[in-house]
């Protein structure tokens, strides 16, 4: 019996389950037959494993049926009848978790007994409760769906019933709206997590929904819903086509009155992928997407959607330091720390609070106090960025440490051959960084005007991060000459 699919249920149940299952079968409203909860209390004597010796058939016949010829049948009945319990405690728990879905019932069972002053008055609890809980998910709209189409079976008959001569046109068109909502919004979350996929483990994916079903559907939504549906398409695209245009168009939908009406969820999901399209395309104009990113952040501290379970994320809190340094914000790089650090999780603070402060002292030209705090990281935790180490590399050649910056460069190479996280292009930007920074060594060591002036314009012409630096570094050994 181990094996059976009443085993295998059982032993998914959490303690409180067991124990509400306990009170489920006890109700003689579910379960009418003694023999199911006289096998039931022999059974959960074993929970939550189910796995023990007295479990062996013909010991539990006898339990159950002293002085009775063993008849295997009557214990896959009684198997049978309790795994069918189970399911139904199971959809009982849903339903009762689902407050919507109780509403729903309740207004169906109250129009069939056309008891319409109640009828009205939960109707305006249902639509009272959708709007506290709407999430622009799928679940959101397949609700608002439901409670439209209830509305209108409940107003047609109401209305055959008083010898109305016409119905409501706008309660059907409420209906189809709401229908056209989920359909769309549906199709945009599935394609989100299709993109998702498709970029990130080169799964197949049908764009037709994206670009020949997206432009029909849309035309048929409310103007409001219109104008989140088209956001979120344009992110979608954004990622699927790293295309500027999409860009552009989701910059302006942040300076839109409209914006501050899109629920948290939808918010995050698209200044999220405006920040990755501005980290990848970082290496072909760093200066632009880092003042991009830099409004991208400030939107995303403001809306407050990078505090997730209470605690600030910290590889943002982090990239937002190193970007605001990149831009010539150090005073409000110091304001951020300060301000949200203690918002970090307890775990993570300190090595983020360190990396980050050792990013102010290294702009501030403090290279040896700087390599102090990344040192007070935890290894870990060094061990898994490679800014950290490109900023490593970087104070190592300020400090003219060139063992240790050999040794650092390697370790960066290592870890983007197996870096499945970077995009192609961020990994051939790191490593042509490295490139660089081996060449700057040479020059140093032989330092020749006519090899500066090539080295500086193959940093000019390459997709990179740092590119500034570098370009000072050679422009320091050419002043040397």
């Amino acid at each position: 019996m181990q094996n059976s699919k009443l085993f295998i249920l059982l032993k998914t149940f959490t303690k409180k389950e067991l124990q509400r299952f306990d009170d489920f079968l006890a109700s003689p409203y579910y379960n009418k037959h003694n023999d199911t909860l006289r096998w039931w209390k022999i059974l959960r004597k074993y929970a939550p494993g189910f796995a023990h010796k007295n479990l062996e058939k013909t010991i539990v016949f006898a339990k159950l049926f002293p002085n009775t010829p063993f008849n295997p049948q009557w214990l896959y009945d009684l198997n049978a009848y309790l795994l069918r319990l189970a399911e139904q405690f199971l959809a009982t728990e849903n339903y009762l978790e689902n407050q919507p879905a109780q509403k729903r019932h309740l207004l169906s069972a109250l129009a069939i007994k056309r008891l319409d002053t109640f009828w009205d008055n939960h109707h305006v609890l249902a639509q009272q409760q959708l709007a506290s809980n709407q999430t622009d998910n799928t679940d959101y709209w397949l609700d608002h769906y439901s409670l439209s189409k209830l509305y209108q079976y409940h107003y047609d008959d109401y209305s055959r019933r008083h010898a109305m001569r016409h119905f409501k046109e706008a309660n059907t068109r409420k209906v189809f709206d709401a229908l056209s909502i989920l359909y769309v919004m549906d199709g945009l979350m599935h394609q989100s997590y299709e993109v998702n996929n498709h970029l990130s483990h080169n799964f197949s994916f049908d764009d037709s929904f994206l670009t020949r079903i997206y432009p029909l559907a849309v035309q048929n939504l409310p103007p409001g819903n219109a104008f989140i549906a088209n956001a979120l398409h344009q992110a979608i695209l954004l990622s699927y086509t790293n295309t500027a245009h999409y860009f552009t168009s989701l910059l302006a939908t942040l300076h839109q009155t409209e914006f501050a009406q899109i629920s948290p969820r939808i918010q995050r999901s698209l200044l999220t992928n405006m920040t990755n399209y501005c980290l990848k395309n970082l290496p072909t104009d760093e200066n632009l997407y880092r003042s991009h990113l830099f409004g991208i952040y400030q939107s995303l501290i403001q809306l407050g959607l990078l505090v997730v379970n209470g605690s600030f994320l910290v590889v943002p809190f982090c990239n937002i330091v190193q970007n605001a340094l990149q831009v010539g914000e150090n005073a409000w790089a110091k304001y951020f720390i300060d301000t949200y650090s203690q918002e970090l999780d307890l775990s993570v603070r300190q090595n983020a609070i360190s990396f980050c402060e050792a990013n102010i002292c290294f702009y501030d030209g403090q290279f040896s106090n700087a390599l102090v705090l990344l040192h007070q990281t935890d290894p870990k935790f060094r061990k898994s960025m490679a800014s950290l180490k490109n900023l490593l590399i970087r104070i190592y050649y300020e400090l003219g440490e060139t063992d240790a910056l050999l040794s650092q460069i390697d370790a960066l190479k290592h870890y983007l051959s197996d870096a499945g996280n970077l995009t192609p292009l961020l990994k051939a930007a790191n490593q042509s960084f490295a490139n660089f920074v081996l060449q700057l060594l040479r020059l140093q060591e032989n330092p020749d005007e006519a090899k500066a002036q090539r080295l500086k314009h193959s940093i000019q012409q390459s997709p990179l991060i740092y590119k500034e630096w570098l370009l000072q570094k050679v422009d320091d050994i050419t002043y040397s000459l």
